[in-house]
């Protein structure tokens, strides 16, 4: 319902009362990375990892929380541990693609995205994260062919829930400030953007400027919190 105080109060509630509920934890983190409090996010990401240092969520969120602190290599180190969990577990993928291809390492970036859109719940993913790759290596002409395919998808419903913001990323990567913001605007409209994605994705340090771009942060920071990623263990 919003209210982030009362909330943050129930939780560290139920942290006294159970300090070892990694649920507790994960879900406490969430709410504060979307108040934009990423350290204190990672903090309590890291205690449900020691808590349950089996669960493949713990390990792929704590990896996305990294990566938007810009802790590439930590980031890398969880994905991977995620994926030796659970090798199918699309969302660490996704992570250990982008982490990669933040650090540069185009090639191991490219298997990645490559082996995560041969899941069938997940290519679509799969298929941005190739086209973020050739944009982050100059190639604006595979990017866009790449992109033409998953917006068509994205337009008639039939789409991951964050594809709307992936694509968005990559135009953020490509300069074309008019799309990313619409696909943006897509995302807000179907409840799928969160505070944290706006405030902390480096593609689009060239939008921050724009007051569509203004207006949108302030919308989903005023609004109800879009759905948590994952399914909890504990």
């Amino acid at each position: 319902e919003g209210d982030f105080t009362r909330a943050e109060e129930s939780f560290r509630r139920a942290i006294s009362l159970n300090p070892n509920s990694s649920i507790a934890h994960l879900r406490f983190a969430n709410l504060l990375v979307d108040r934009s409090r990423l350290d204190e996010a990672i903090k309590e990401l890291q205690r449900a990892q020691e808590i349950v240092p089996v669960s493949p969520t713990n390990a792929a969120v704590l990896a996305e929380f990294l990566l938007l602190a810009g802790q590439y290599d930590k980031s890398v180190e969880y994905s991977r541990l995620a994926l030796e969990i659970d090798p199918q577990f699309g969302f660490a993928r996704e992570n250990l693609g982008a982490a990669y291809a933040l650090k540069g390492m185009y090639r191991e970036a490219m298997l990645e995205f490559t082996t995560l859109s041969q899941q069938p719940d997940f290519y679509q993913y799969g298929e941005v994260g190739l086209a973020l790759v050739s944009a982050r290596m100059g190639q604006p002409t595979e990017a866009r062919q790449l992109l033409a395919k998953l917006e068509r998808e994205a337009r008639c419903g039939r789409s991951l829930p964050d594809l709307p913001f992936n694509i968005a990323v990559v135009f953020g990567v490509l300069r074309e400030r008019n799309q990313a913001l619409a696909w943006l605007q897509t995302a807000v409209e179907r409840h799928r953007l969160r505070l944290h994605q706006l405030e902390y994705t480096t593609d689009f340090s060239t939008l921050r400027s724009d007051s569509r771009f203004i207006q949108i942060t302030t919308l989903v920071r005023d609004s109800r919190p879009a759905n948590s990623f994952g399914k909890d263990t504990d």
